[in-house]
């Protein structure tokens, strides 16, 4: 290459990245604005579900129009596609899911409502219990595991997750079954492949 060509490939190059990140910007606002969207029916229902848990305080996607680092878009592509591709990010996904979660615990609630506040404790502990496992193990643990482990409590005190009345005592329980919730995934046994299914034991997790 001479001088000149170099320069124009330079040239060239930047022009075809800058007009990449312009099309995954414009592509970030529309899953932003869905994502957005969906916040704002799930708070609107007062669905506290594990993917609205997970995003903690910062329940709004969007990087504005701000100048922002390609560092910047590209974390808020991955935290939007994460919630996005999250079950309890849809108001039908959280409907299913508070339902499979009190069978999973034994909960008789009947109403929608006692059915919710049952749901959100059970996601607040679920997410308690990631944090425990993830500050000392250095190990990631999905909601499903979890929530596996939960089911085994159940199914050592034949009663309800809920006469287990205190915090500590419930979160002990189910840090002390995960390692039986390990030797199921390893073996793959009494799995259902999915939330649809009418008879299932554990929840397969999706590879």
């Amino acid at each position: 290459y001479t001088s000149k060509q170099s320069f124009e490939r330079k040239v060239s190059l930047l022009a075809k990245a800058s007009e990449a990140q312009r099309r995954k910007r414009k592509e970030l606002s529309r899953l932003c604005s869905m994502a957005n969207k969906r916040v704002q029916l799930l708070e609107r229902k007062g669905l506290e579900t594990p993917a609205i848990i997970a995003l903690k305080d910062n329940t709004h996607f969007g990087v504005g129009h701000k100048k922002v680092s390609n560092k910047e878009i590209n974390n808020e592509w991955i935290r939007v596609n994460n919630f996005l591709d999250s079950l309890t990010s849809t108001y039908r996904g959280a409907q299913k899911y508070i339902k499979q979660v009190a069978e999973l615990t034994g909960y008789k609630g009947k109403s929608n409502n006692e059915l919710k506040e049952h749901a959100t404790m059970i996601f607040n502990l679920v997410n308690r219990v990631k944090e425990i496992v993830e500050q000392q193990e250095d190990t990631y643990y999905t909601s499903w595991r979890i929530l596996n482990a939960v089911k085994m409590v159940v199914q050592d005190n034949k009663n309800s997750f809920d006469e287990l009345d205190d915090y500590d005592d419930r979160i002990q329980a189910i840090l002390d079954s995960l390692d039986s919730v390990d030797k199921v995934n390893q073996g793959e046994e009494g799995f259902a492949d999915d939330l649809d299914s009418n008879n299932w034991d554990f929840i397969r997790e999706k590879k």
